[in-house]
């Protein structure tokens, strides 16, 4: 048996409507505050934090980078929540731009670099975008470094522009799907790369066989974020690469073995630089 309340009455919708303005422009209020909020801490990071580079404005977006040295153009991509003074504190922009013109970009998002919302940042977006602008700066091919979440990106590079990429130098890289704790992590630009990883690595790992440039392959044996297997594996699944995994060295190698990460360009470009000798001396 169902009893009827007859003191209860159904709302007019246009009563449930004044209701529902209140919560609406304090949602609205509230999202404007944390977008002016984030422009300012934005900007204090910036004046702590000045640029190191210049500008280039690409499809719409502007990307922060450096470029210094001179001979074989060599590309570094930073990793997931960091940026070019990552490399520039480790000593590898300086060390490399001895031997080779060194590019370095803020990826979109990150660094003083923008990271326009209107588009999904894919490796395979990023990777457009980053080929866009080595075009407007003149560079037609290069060397390209990734590290961590950077190697998804080099390698979308190699996929997609394998004539612009002269070779591949990939350290401590997330290659081929599995479980991941940092896919929860809140934090922008970070999230949106952490939720990405999965289903990026999936996608990439069908293309890794058909590389063809030289490809070499730098982990850290203590890596406590991704583990050494994955390179091992890629390793296996690119027959001409090489695979360095440094004893005692974590996440970071290209902080903590600077130096092997110097070794494994000069191996690829001299790779690169030997079927040219040999063509030219046929």
């Amino acid at each position: 048996m169902h009893f009827l309340d007859i003191n209860s009455r159904a709302l007019p919708s246009s009563t449930l409507a004044q209701k529902a303005l209140p919560i609406a422009a304090g949602v609205v209020t509230a999202a404007l505050a944390a977008a002016l909020l984030n422009r300012w801490l934005a900007k204090k990071a910036e004046r702590r934090n000045p640029p190191i580079g210049r500008f280039i404005t690409v499809d719409g977006v502007r990307l922060h980078y450096v470029d210094r040295g001179t001979g074989t153009p060599l590309v570094l991509l930073h990793g997931n929540g960091s940026m070019i003074e990552d490399f520039q504190s480790s000593g590898l922009i300086d060390l490399a731009a001895k031997k080779y013109r060194v590019i370095a970009f803020d990826r979109p998002g990150f660094g003083h670099s923008h990271r326009p919302r209107s588009t999904i940042w894919t490796p395979e977006a990023q990777a457009d975008l980053i080929a866009a602008a080595l075009k407007e700066i003149g560079v037609p091919r290069a060397i390209i470094l990734g590290h961590s979440w950077g190697t998804l990106v080099a390698l979308a590079l190699a996929v997609k522009y394998p004539q612009e990429v002269e070779a591949l130098v990939l350290a401590s890289g997330y290659y081929y799907p599995n479980a991941r704790a940092d896919v929860v992590i809140l934090s922008r630009a970070s999230a949106a790369e952490s939720a990405l990883m999965i289903p990026s690595a999936n996608t990439l790992r069908k293309q890794y066989r058909l590389l063809q440039m030289p490809v070499a392959i730098v982990a850290g044996a203590e890596d406590r974020l991704i583990e050494s297997e994955q390179s091992a594996h890629l390793h296996r699944n690119i027959p001409h690469s090489t695979l360095r995994c440094v004893p005692g060295t974590g996440h970071m190698v290209h902080q903590t073995a600077t130096g092997e990460i110097m070794t494994a360009i000069d191996r690829v470009a001299a790779q690169q630089r030997r079927p040219a000798a040999a063509t030219n001396a046929a």
